[in-house]
Parts: C-alpha cells; sequence; structure tokens
C-alpha cells in the first residue's frame, strides 16, 4: 500500500510539471527558435536571422516558405535555401540562389533576395540588412514587405503578392521599384531620392506624392484611385501613365523633359502642357476638358483647345505626325455647335474632329442650348451677341473668312441672304448696346 501511494505521488508529481510547461513543448519535437536554429559561421546574424524567421514560416497546409524553396532545406545551412529562376547579376534570367551573399571582409552579408513565384507567404522582413542591394519576390502569397534601412538597396519588385504594407523608408539607393498589383493602399516614397522607375498600377491608391523623387523618369500609376498626384520637382519625367484614376487636376509644369502623357479616363477639366516642349503623345480622352493649353508643346503649333458654352472635349494628340482626334460632348438637353478657328471658321459639324492638324494655332468647340435664331447677329452661337460677333461678320462681308448657313442665318440682320458690311455694323451697335 505504502508503494503504490508512492508511485502515486510521483505520478502526480510529474503532471504537475507538465502543466506548468507551456503547451508547444508538449508537442513532439517541438523546440524554440533558439534551440532550432544557429548562426552559421561567418554570417551576419542580423541577415540570417531575418531569412530564417521569414523562412521558418508555415502556410495554412503547415508547409514552411524554406521547404518550398528547397527539398533539402536546413534552416542552419544556408547552403540549402534553394534556387529560383531569376535574373542574375547581368539580367539573364536563369536559375540563381534564392539567397545570395556578400563577403565584406569580416562576415557574409546578405546581398540579393530572388524568389520569383515560389508561393511564399506571410510577412518578408528584411529591414536594416545593409548590404541588400536587389530583391526580386513577385507573384508570391506575402502579405507585407520590409525593406526599410536598406541603404544599398537599387531594385525591389514585388508586384503579384498581397500587402497590407510596404515599407521603402531610408531606401535612398533605390532605382527601380515595382509593387504594381499588391493592394497597397498608400505609399511614401519620400526617402527615395534616386528612384527613376516607379510602377505601382493596380492597387489602391489615393494620393501619391513623388516630389521628393527628382530623379523619376518613368511613373506608372494607372488603375487606382488617385485623386492627388503631385508631380512638382520632377524635372526629368519622360513618361506618365496615370490613367483610370480619379484626378480632377494634374500640375505638370516642371516636368519640361516629358515625352508621353496617358491620363485618360480621369476627371480633368484642365490641362497646361505649355510647359512641356518635349511632348510627342497625349491621350486625355475620357476626361471632360474645358481648356487645353499646348503652348511650346511638342512639334504642333496649337496653341490652345477651348469649350465655349455648355459642354466639353476630350482629346488624343500625336504631335509628331500632326494627328489630332477629339471628340465633344454637350451638356444634357444643350446642341454642339462645331469645332472652329479663331476666325470663326468652323472646321468641322460633326462631335469627332479627326485627320491632320491644319495649323490653326486655337481650336473652339462650341456649344448651344438653343438653335440658331435668325437675324440674332450671335455669329459665333455661344448664345450672346457680342463684338467678337461684329468682327466675325466683318471678316465675312470682306470675303476672308467664309461662312456656313447657319452663321448666314445669324447674321444676316437686313434679310438679304447674305452677310455685308451693314450687317456687321448692325451687329457691333447691337454688342455694345447703341
Amino acid at each position: 500500500m505504502k508503494k503504490n501511494i508512492t508511485v502515486l505521488a510521483a505520478a502526480l508529481a510529474l503532471v504537475m510539471v507538465f502543466a506548468l510547461l507551456p503547451f508547444s513543448a508538449l508537442k513532439a519535437g517541438a523546440k524554440t527558435d533558439e534551440q532550432t536554429r544557429t548562426v552559421p559561421t561567418g554570417y551576419n546574424a542580423h541577415d540570417y536571422n531575418e531569412c530564417a524567421a521569414f523562412l521558418e514560416l508555415t502556410d495554412a497546409y503547415g508547409t514552411k516558405n524554406g521547404t518550398k524553396l528547397s527539398s533539402s532545406y536546413n534552416v542552419n545551412d544556408p547552403s540549402t535555401w534553394g534556387t529560383s529562376y531569376g535574373p542574375d547579376e547581368d539580367w539573364n534570367y536563369t536559375d540563381v540562389p534564392c539567397f545570395s551573399w556578400y563577403d565584406n571582409g569580416s562576415e557574409l552579408m546578405l546581398r540579393r533576395v530572388c524568389v520569383e513565384s515560389c508561393n511564399l507567404c506571410g510577412d518578408l522582413d528584411l529591414s536594416g540588412c545593409t548590404a541588400l542591394n536587389f530583391v526580386h519576390c513577385p507573384v508570391n502569397q506575402l502579405t507585407g514587405l520590409d525593406v526599410s534601412g536598406c541603404a544599398e538597396l537599387v531594385y525591389l519588385s514585388c508586384y503579384g503578392n498581397s500587402f497590407a504594407e510596404l515599407n521603402v523608408s531610408g531606401c535612398a539607393a533605390l532605382i527601380e521599384l515595382d509593387c504594381a498589383s499588391t493592394g497597397i493602399t498608400e505609399l511614401d516614397v519620400s526617402d527615395c531620392t534616386a528612384l527613376m522607375t516607379l510602377s505601382c498600377q493596380i492597387n489602391e491608391l489615393t494620393a501619391l506624392d513623388v516630389s521628393h523623387c527628382a530623379a523619376l523618369s518613368y511613373l506608372h500609376c494607372e488603375h487606382n484611385h488617385l485623386t492627388s498626384l503631385n508631380l512638382s520637382g520632377c524635372a526629368n519625367l519622360y513618361m506618365v501613365f496615370c490613367f483610370e484614376n480619379e484626378l480632377t487636376e494634374l500640375d505638370l509644369s516642371e516636368a519640361s523633359e516629358l515625352e508621353r502623357l496617358i491620363c485618360y479616363t480621369n476627371n480633368l477639366t484642365e490641362l497646361n502642357l505649355s510647359a512641356n516642349p518635349m511632348l510627342t503623345y497625349l491621350d486625355a480622352t475620357g476626361n471632360h476638358l474645358r481648356q487645353l493649353r499646348l503652348s511650346g508643346s511638342g512639334s504642333l503649333p496649337l496653341d490652345s483647345v477651348s469649350a465655349e458654352g455648355r459642354g466639353a472635349f476630350d482629346c488624343e494628340i500625336v504631335f509628331t505626325a500632326s494627328d489630332v482626334l477629339m471628340h465633344a460632348f454637350p451638356n444634357s438637353g444643350e446642341e454642339f455647335l462645331g469645332w472652329y478657328n479663331e476666325n470663326g471658321e468652323r472646321l468641322s459639324a460633326g462631335t469627332t474632329f479627326t485627320g491632320a492638324y491644319n495649323g490653326e494655332s486655337t481650336i473652339i468647340a462650341r456649344f448651344s442650348s438653343n438653335a440658331v435664331v435668325p437675324g440674332s447677329g450671335d455669329i459665333d452661337g455661344d448664345g450672346s451677341t457680342t463684338v467678337t460677333d461684329a468682327i466675325i461678320a466683318l471678316r465675312i462681308a470682306m470675303g476672308i473668312t467664309s461662312a456656313d448657313p447657319e452663321q448666314i442665318e445669324a447674321g444676316d440682320m437686313n434679310g438679304d441672304g447674305a452677310i455685308g458690311v451693314n450687317d456687321a455694323i448692325i451687329i457691333l451697335r447691337m454688342a455694345m448696346g447703341i
């Protein structure tokens, strides 16, 4: 009996010991991180631990990221961390190490990460890896990426993931960033002063400020929800793709090197490109412009396109070929009167103006809510009789400008079927209230 009591007491003591242990310690083979990871000889401890922590993450099926990269994966041996098909240092696509290391003379520092389309999951934290200069991790299942403090990082491609956050603070050497299709809602590139190419399209951004990126040449920010785009200080911009956003204004006054602007399907009503003499192509279709200023832009001697009356227009212009495509959009209940030059000559009556540009410095899309009123004197169809109508009438009377039937009907004040000098005088008196 006494022996049984002793055994029972020992069993109870053992149960109490196990009760005090963490649940994870009861699992077969379970060990703490310190027990499972040992920094290999010669490796920088910070860089190794950042990589190892990520490789030890598991997906919903319990599979480690490291195992997805190599069937012989051993967290304590970086040489077993696998290879991936991607760009080498000469930009030739081949099998390269997923994690490459740089010998700085005293230890091995993380230099390159290349893990494209490897089905990796979780947050990749590479912050503070000061020798890291190349990260290529597109098309995975990453939920976050932190490369803050990576002062030598020059290239980062992480498109095709699903991020809650992307941190590139302190990346002053970063030249190219591709974070398209990652679902990010904000992006701070204020520290990326060397950035030349930014691709952040197909995301959930509502504002983007690249004013600190003076070297920026290529900007892809299309397919977002941008209502604000700050391009000040970007004198080296060559190409801007900002279509399918919600922009109401776009200031390109400092982008003197701009050659291509694709800004279709926004909410722009005015666009001033007079400071962009290198412009070769513009697509501003899908906007409702009231004013387009082009003086000094490209090789096209067209100074401006504007809307008069209640309506708007959009346009696509190939400056090098003098090819212009414009669409007029009258407001509901309004009438489009035609495309006119600065002399009041109608260039086209259709809502679509297309073809080669003929040399006009000004093109006006005219709209009116009323049909032509015979003898009203409103030759330009803007809804009122002004000195401009009198000048147009005089030019018609002198044979300098031709008139279409609607203009003759509006400007024939004495009913003789034509517009003469007397009609011009009558229109002038009307305009002056005499």
